[in-house]
């Protein structure tokens, strides 16, 4: 099986920022086969460069601001050697909240010639960015669902190595 590396980023000390952390905590109870690790990621994302360049298959869980209903969730399929292309086309730079975004992490990752070959960004729409150790319930009442779509999207992936949808599965309210 190739390497799976799951990634949990936010600060968990401000409300939903920290839904990706909140995430791969549900991730590591519920239990994951062994060729998969879950990380958490927090606020320094880029420390993780060394365990990105070390993945085949990486799966990014953030909060995002891309103006959708609070707790609903998008992925993005991104073709690593056009990382910083495709980031800049789909606008995904301005939807993280953090000052150094994994977009940049990535864009070093392939300048080193280490980027995983499949990278998909799962992207939660945050709806309370406040000093609060809580998510909104709109997140947590979702948070079943997240760690079902986090799972399965790992699998899918192991399964079928080098295949990368290449779209965004569109939120809708």
């Amino acid at each position: 099986m190739p390497k799976v590396l799951v990634i949990g980023i936010g600060n968990i000390l401000m409300g939903d920022d920290g839904i990706g952390v909140h995430v791969v905590n549900e991730l590591l109870r519920a239990g994951l086969p062994n060729w998969i690790e879950v990380v958490d990621g927090g606020t320094h994302v880029f420390s993780l460069l060394p365990l990105i360049s070390d993945a085949e298959i990486l799966v990014i869980i953030d909060a995002i601001d891309a103006g959708l209903c609070p707790g609903e969730m998008i992925k993005v399929w991104l073709d690593a050697p056009k990382i910083a292309e495709q980031a800049k086309m789909k606008r995904l730079g301005q939807l993280s909240l953090h000052e150094v975004d994994i977009w940049q992490t990535l864009s070093a990752a392939k300048l080193l010639g280490k980027c995983p070959k499949n990278v998909l960004l799962i992207g939660i729409q945050v709806g309370s960015i406040e000093q609060s150790c809580e998510i909104s319930p709109n997140l947590s009442e979702r948070m079943d669902e997240y760690v079902a779509s986090v799972r399965d999207a790992c699998l899918k992936l192991s399964a079928q190595t080098g295949w990368i949808n290449g779209g965004v599965d569109d939120a809708h309210c």
